[in-house]
């Protein structure tokens, strides 16, 4: 962080990729959150090498993200060339508040459709088929993505997702 500056964010001190490919990002800016430090890494590092998401910020708990959302405006404004993120990546497995209840709770603040993440993907560890289902009871889940993500994930989400489809 700079020096004498408040935090604005999990974008705080992360300058962008000066390099051309960064320009040509199709995907859009990116919000993973999960718990797992190394696994917000490798999945950022992942996005990265993939050439087609970006700026990618993190926070570890589903409570962060929701905070982000609920304060938009001051988010939005600390941070207006990240947020709001185009592709959510949401760790299922939590402690305190899991995805899927931040899901419900990202519901309850009843963001206009141009304030919400357009893409959820949900993240998991576990082969539970009973989390696939229930993250298909929600209508901004777009895709669910067994851990640990990789650069091959990474760009079937930008394909799928830049022609409007669903990623498996």
């Amino acid at each position: 962080m700079r020096e004498g500056a408040a935090p604005i964010g999990p974008w705080d001190g992360v300058p962008p990729p000066s390099d051309v490919s960064y320009r040509l990002v199709v995907g859009g800016p990116v919000l993973i959150v999960d718990d797992n430090e190394a696994d917000r890494v490798l999945t950022r590092l992942m996005l990265e090498r993939s050439q087609r998401w970006g700026p990618v910020g993190t926070v570890s708990s589903g409570e962060d993200a929701l905070a982000m959302f609920a304060d938009f405006e001051a988010t939005q404004a600390a941070n207006p060339e990240h947020f709001p993120p185009r592709l959510l990546l949401l760790d299922i497995n939590m402690p305190r508040m899991n995805g899927f209840e931040f899901l419900e709770a990202l519901g309850g603040l009843e963001l206009p459709e141009d304030r919400a993440p357009a893409i959820v993907v949900m993240l998991s560890s576990e082969h539970a088929t009973g989390d696939r289902r229930r993250a298909e009871r929600f209508a901004a889940v777009r895709g669910f993505v067994h851990k640990p993500l990789t650069v091959d994930h990474a760009i079937e989400l930008a394909d799928v997702h830049s022609a409007g489809g669903v990623a498996q």
